[in-house]
């Protein structure tokens, strides 16, 4: 009996060669189409949460503060902050903010910087999350589909592990990921397995 195999194990192992490089050659753009910083664009949904040394001084600035309850994030994404057509969200007290060219960061820090110097809190915390973000992952997966995530970005192996990994005949050398900058639609083609 002679068994024969479509696949090598040094195909479908990710990062044959690992040891052959740095800290700084992983998060390279060759290796892992590097992150950039996530500018908040129309359509985002915002959840923002602010918090204070008095806990009470901070509630009229919370949505949905149920006495600690679990909220599913439906109910999240409906309560969140929208921003329009115009890159603006509509926050309490503070009125309408302009979060154009804005990273979620960046917009921490401008809000905490209002509410203490405009004389709301003291020692203000914010906290904000996109509520919105999907990624897509199509073709010899185990789990194809839409899958939602928190973290202001993912790289190509988290967005895998969501969809349940590569299957056996999965291709690790033409992995086309397909992302918006800058409002277009951009291509890049992936290889996992140098």
């Amino acid at each position: 009996m002679c068994l024969i195999s479509c696949s090598s194990k040094k195909q479908i192992v990710y990062f044959n060669d690992f040891d052959k490089y740095t800290e700084k050659d992983i998060n390279s753009p060759s290796l892992l189409n590097a992150k950039k910083t996530y500018n908040i664009q129309e359509g985002d949904i915002l959840k923002i949460d602010v918090n204070t040394t008095i806990p009470e001084a901070a509630l009229i600035y919370n949505k949905l503060k149920l006495n600690g309850n679990i909220l599913n994030r439906e109910l999240l994404i409906l309560e969140g902050y929208k921003v329009d057509k115009e890159m603006m969200i509509n926050y309490p007290v503070l009125g309408k903010i302009n979060v154009e060219d804005l990273s979620i960061n960046q917009l921490e820090k401008m809000m905490e910087k209002r509410l203490l110097e405009e004389g709301h809190l003291t020692n203000p915390t914010v906290k904000i999350s996109r509520l919105n973000s999907k990624v897509t992952v199509l073709g010899e997966v185990s789990r194809p589909g839409t899958y939602s995530y928190l973290d202001e970005t993912i790289n190509i192996f988290q967005a895998l592990g969501y969809a349940g990994d590569l299957t056996i005949n999965g291709k690790r050398k033409d992995i086309i990921l397909i992302r918006e900058e800058d409002g277009i639609s951009k291509m890049h083609k992936i290889k996992i397995n140098q």
